[in-house]
This record gives structure tokens, sequence and C-alpha cells, in this order.
């Protein structure tokens, strides 16, 4: 099973690695890695989801 390096579910992109598991306990749930982007406004840096 392909699983997510930084969270341990499953992996839906890069940066996963390959896993074994005993039948029935490998992780369910797909990794969900949220984005978030800086913009410079009147020279203060907020961050946006």
């Amino acid at each position: 099973v392909n699983i997510d390096r930084s969270t341990g579910q499953l992996a839906n992109g890069g940066n996963s690695r390959e896993e074994y598991f005993i039948e029935g306990t490998q992780p369910t749930q797909q990794a969900v890695h949220e984005v978030g982007t800086t913009i410079i406004d009147n020279g203060e840096a907020q961050e946006l989801f």
C-alpha cells in the first residue's frame, strides 16, 4: 500500500512510500494536504487558504 510519508495515511500523490500491512490493518483515509498562499498587501504578508 502506498502511504503518505508525512501523515501515515493513504497516499494520493508524490512523497509516498510502500508499506505492507496485515490484512484489515491498513489505513483507510486519504492524506489531505492543505495548501496556503502568502500574498503581500501594502507591505504585510497575509496567508490565504
